[in-house]
């Protein structure tokens, strides 16, 4: 192995393992903590940047709303986001590439949310669980769709790579059937599913052109 394949996969796992070990500390926090923490974040965050307040206003209960988008939605796309690109340093398979980075961030999901039971006054959700995963699918979606068109580009596209795109496509369709039984009560977190969906459907009509062009132009 290369020396800065090995300096990337260093660097991918430590950080992934940083925010991994944020997430934790964070569903380990009393419900009064947690609450203090993202409503300090949240005010911060809408005092400096004020494009944000138009948006805010935008949502039934703006505080929830905030706190489902980015304290649950966006930091499990930067998670999944650091998974994919371990995963694609580390497997030299596909197929293995996208399993196992889904079925480990769905894990780390389940696990930060279980967690939750442990400190007063918190509670765990089934539907904080389908908003982590909508963040990290998304997040392996793009990043497989940006690496997909760059070696399109370079001519080194393979019908079987686009086969692998499977994998994230059916794990996508199984959150949507749970998310039809149990849809989104909160209006960030069908804001979420929204832009999950979005994501989804570009994805399988883009791997879909792109295993005809392949199998197209071999003969």
């Amino acid at each position: 192995m290369k020396t800065s394949k090995k300096i990337r996969i260093i660097i991918s796992i430590a950080l992934f393992c940083i925010l991994f070990g944020l997430l934790v500390f964070e569903s380990a926090r009393s419900a009064t903590d947690s609450s203090k923490a993202s409503n300090s974040i949240l005010a911060s965050v809408i005092t400096n940047l004020s494009f944000l307040r138009h948006i805010y206003n935008l949502f039934t209960n703006p505080s929830v709303a905030f706190r489902k988008i980015f304290g649950h939605f966006a930091a499990f796309l930067l998670l999944g986001g650091l998974g994919a690109w371990f995963c694609k340093e580390f497997f030299k398979s596909k197929i293995k590439e996208l399993f196992v980075g889904l079925a480990s961030c769905l894990l780390i999901a389940i696990a930060t949310e279980l967690i939750q039971f442990i400190p007063e006054g918190r509670t765990s959700s089934f539907s904080d669980i389908l908003l982590n995963s909508y963040g990290f699918t998304s997040a392996f979606i793009i990043f497989d769709l940006t690496c997909v068109l760059i070696a399109k580009k370079n001519g080194s596209l393979q019908a079987n790579d686009i086969k692998a795109n499977l994998v994230p496509i059916c794990f996508s369709l199984l959150l949507v059937i749970l998310s039809i039984i149990f849809p989104p009560s909160f209006s960030g977190t069908t804001f979420c599913y929204i832009v999950f969906l979005v994501v989804m459907l570009a994805y399988a009509i883009t791997s879909l052109l792109l295993y005809f062009n392949v199998k197209k132009s071999r003969f």
